[in-house]
């Protein structure tokens, strides 16, 4: 074989070697960005629902403090002035005085927190929306503490049994301070996060509002 031939043979081989690790490198970066863009996809879609839940659970929870803030405001200065008052403190003139109908805890919603943390998609989130999520969760927490930590110890059935309710009038009215001081609070935290949720995945349509 003459030697040209055989060089040209030998160039057009190693050129096609070289077309072929070109194009096996093209496949295998073009495969990578496909996975990645599917990946993609797929934590902006889980991020998406993500949000989605948490703007329905605080709409429930905002609805939830909105719905006793009143009753406790008014409770707060009842059991103050029954406190201040001179007359006796049984239980009879304990529950005209304040027109007592029970302590009405707030009871929050936490499925989207708890779903978030479980499938880790907080990650896939703005971390700046991830920060005003949790200290919203947070600011929830510290009330529901708050709530577990006066029942347990002030609502015992040996407290309504003492023949005098001085104590627990005093208490009372501390707890209702607190509480009417965070239940704004946590709604101020609602407005703001509302505001955000809606920024990052659009206003919420009529069926992803609580009534």
């Amino acid at each position: 074989m003459p030697r040209a031939l055989a060089s040209r043979r030998r160039a057009v081989s190693a050129l096609g070697l070289l077309l072929q690790i070109t194009l096996i490198t093209v496949g295998v970066f073009l495969g990578l960005l496909a996975d990645e863009w599917r990946e993609g996809r797929q934590e902006r879609a889980l991020a998406d629902s993500t949000l989605q839940r948490f703007r329905v659970e605080v709409a429930a929870n905002r609805e939830a403090v909105q719905a006793v803030l009143t009753y406790h405001r008014d409770l707060r200065d009842r059991v103050s002035l029954f406190v201040e008052s001179s007359s006796p403190k049984s239980f009879q003139a304990f529950m005209t005085q304040t027109q007592f109908g029970g302590i009405r805890p707030v009871i929050f919603e936490e499925s989207a927190w708890d779903i978030a943390v479980a499938t880790g998609s907080l990650g896939y989130i703005d971390s700046e929306l991830a920060f005003e999520i949790s200290r919203t969760y947070t600011a929830q927490t510290k009330l529901e503490l708050m709530q577990q930590t006066f029942a347990q110890s002030s609502l015992a059935p040996a407290t309504f049994a003492a023949p005098d309710l001085t104590g627990l009038g005093i208490t009372m009215a501390a707890y209702l301070t607190d509480v009417t001081r965070q239940e704004p609070q946590i709604l101020e935290h609602y407005a703001a996060l509302t505001a955000a949720l809606d920024d990052a995945v659009g206003p919420a349509a009529p069926s992803d509002s609580v009534d």
